[in-house]
């Protein structure tokens, strides 16, 4: 089937749909490519700076909040997501939405729960810092994490079966996970990648310290 492939690293799937599509949909629809930006913390980019001078910023950062953590909520309830794709298709924003709010609110109580339990179980390893089986999103966990241990990269996994499951995160622009991951999961027989500072991985759970171990290496020859 032919198609159009519409890419760029450095922005958000959102914003590229926007751009694509701009001159066909309404332009309050603005609102739409700038939470799903702000989300991707991708909100920075020149096009999105520039819609974003068309609203008060702080008002969407609030909706993108609601959405986001109302997301996050929702987990695997995919009814439920589509319901919200629907709204924010008929261009409501998240506020208008009371359910959402809900939800969002409880969310970011256990988020806050979660961080505080976090201090006691996290594992410091060389320039990571990690944490196995704690229930809470995998993303937040593994950002928390590094920042609470002051690592170049955090770690949240768990283990699902005889594999460890895991989601990594730095913020250092001298790191590139994606392509640390490329070049260290197949050894491991593992799999995974993503974006610079933000990947997945899955390896079995006998390998899992070799690839903090491999992952500490190439860290060394990279941090000088």
């Amino acid at each position: 089937m032919p198609g159009i492939v519409v890419h760029n690293p450095n922005s958000s799937a959102s914003e590229l749909t926007y751009t694509f599509f701009h001159s066909k949909v309404d332009p309050m629809h603005t609102r739409t490519a700038i939470y799903g930006a702000i989300a991707d913390y991708l909100g920075h980019t020149p096009r999105i700076q520039e819609l974003l001078k068309k609203w008060d910023e702080r008002t969407l950062y609030f909706e993108t909040g609601i959405l986001m953590q109302g997301i996050g909520s929702l987990k695997n309830d995919h009814d439920a997501k589509r319901r919200l794709l629907t709204n924010l298709a008929k261009n409501m924003t998240p506020s208008q939405d009371e359910a959402l709010v809900r939800l969002a609110f409880e969310y970011t109580r256990r988020e806050w729960k979660a961080v505080n339990e976090l201090r006691n179980l996290i594992h410091k390893d060389g320039r990571i810092a990690y944490v196995l089986n704690f229930h809470f999103s995998l993303g937040k966990t593994a950002t928390y994490i590094r920042g609470m241990a002051d690592t170049l990269i955090g770690i949240a996994a768990e283990k699902r079966k005889d594999e460890i499951d895991m989601s990594l995160r730095s913020c250092d622009a001298r790191i590139n996970l994606n392509d640390l991951l490329r070049e260290i999961l197949p050894q491991l027989g593992g799999s995974g990648g993503g974006h610079p500072l933000a990947a997945g991985a899955r390896v079995p759970e006998r390998n899992f310290e070799y690839l903090i171990n491999k992952l500490n290496e190439s860290l060394d020859s990279i941090i000088t």
